[in-house]
């Protein structure tokens, strides 16, 4: 498909007042590009109309959509995004089952003593199994977003907070919780848990006259028309010292290299900006960060499961005669799993914490 025809696809399909230019590199501000992908939809949620173009930046590394949706209309583009929802992972509860139980009562252990919440029931022996299975130990450390324990009062922002799932981790784990999140329906899923949550965004957030000790960005940045005014915004709110811990997908991840235009970090329309670990690091320190740290730990391999899984279905709905089998993803995942152990520079995402 030619890019002209594109374009056009984009104007039959997305409102024609509802799209913006968008010819520099959101991250450096060059305007030397080639295309990466063309023709995307949106496979993943099947919601958002339109046919995208994503182009990389031969300066930074990172890709971005041109055009892509402006701030009036990007909403279209949500109406039925996972954030609506509860979460599937909410904390674990006790059952019938023993094992499971015990189960429980040793995450519960490690959690505990890690990051300060007061779970039952628990058991100290979670902590030795988390120490010497660092699969368990990871997987709990992702979850709790790396967290280090909170001072009294010591105060927490989570942007683009969704149902509040984190958020509810932190206000146990002793943190003072605050969230902000534009979906409306996710803010009121993040109210029923009893948060103090508010659908807004960065005029929000300048309105806000205290400083926050934590600031986290999971899977946000990469959603936002202007990375560079989140970050800087983030850097202003955050008291001396303070940290922020951004997660989002990798450009250079291994997935991408398998499933090209299928992978499921690209997302588009919706991921308007995606990431490699120079062009993020870069970024912040444009931003006034400094003390940027790549979380290296493993990233959980449920976390790399659903990544594998959903680009396999979404190259199986654009490739009816794909015959790979229906184990190819796990084959391929597991081999990813071990791969990226060494090199986090080809994970799924991008972990890292940078300090003011």
């Amino acid at each position: 498909m030619s890019l002209n025809t594109t374009k056009n696809k984009i104007l039959e399909d997305w409102p024609s007042d509802g799209l913006e230019k968008n010819p520099l590199c959101p991250v450096c501000q060059s305007a030397r590009r080639k295309v990466l992908h063309t023709g995307l939809r949106d496979k993943v949620f099947n919601c958002a109309p339109g046919e995208w173009t994503l182009y990389t930046c031969v300066d930074c590394g990172s890709a971005y959509l041109d055009p892509r949706p402006n701030e009036a209309t990007i909403h279209l583009a949500y109406k039925t995004y996972f954030t609506h929802q509860n979460s599937l992972q909410e904390l674990p509860k006790t059952n019938e089952s023993f094992i499971q139980n015990y189960k429980v009562a040793l995450t519960n252990g490690y959690r505990n003593w890690r990051f300060g919440t007061s779970y039952k029931p628990a058991s100290v022996l979670g902590i030795a199994l988390a120490l010497f299975k660092p699969k368990i130990k990871n997987r709990i450390d992702a979850q709790m977003r790396h967290l280090p324990k909170p001072q009294k009062n010591a105060k927490l922002l989570d942007f683009g907070c969704g149902n509040g799932e984190f958020l509810v981790f932190a206000r146990d784990a002793g943190w003072s919780v605050t969230g902000f999140d534009f979906d409306p329906k996710a803010i009121e899923a993040a109210k029923a848990r009893g948060l103090d949550v508010e659908v807004g965004g960065l005029h929000e957030l300048e309105k806000i006259m205290y400083e926050f000790e934590v600031i986290t960005l999971s899977h946000v940045i990469e959603h936002v028309h202007n990375p560079k005014e989140l970050l800087e915004s983030c850097f202003k709110k955050l008291q001396a010292g303070g940290r922020l811990w951004i997660q989002t997908p990798n450009l250079n991840a291994l997935g991408h290299a398998l499933y090209g235009e299928c992978w499921r970090g690209l997302e588009p329309p919706r991921h308007l900006s995606i990431f490699t670990s120079h062009s993020l690091e870069r970024l912040l320190l444009d931003s006034g960060f400094h003390q940027i740290e790549i979380i290296k730990t493993d990233m959980p391999i449920d976390n790399l499961r659903m990544m594998f899984m959903e680009s396999e279905r979404v190259l199986k709905s654009k490739n009816s005669s794909f015959t790979n089998g229906s184990d190819s993803y796990e084959k391929q995942c597991l081999k990813a799993y071990k791969k990226s152990a060494k090199d986090p520079n080809c994970r799924e995402f991008i972990t890292l914490v940078a300090s003011k």
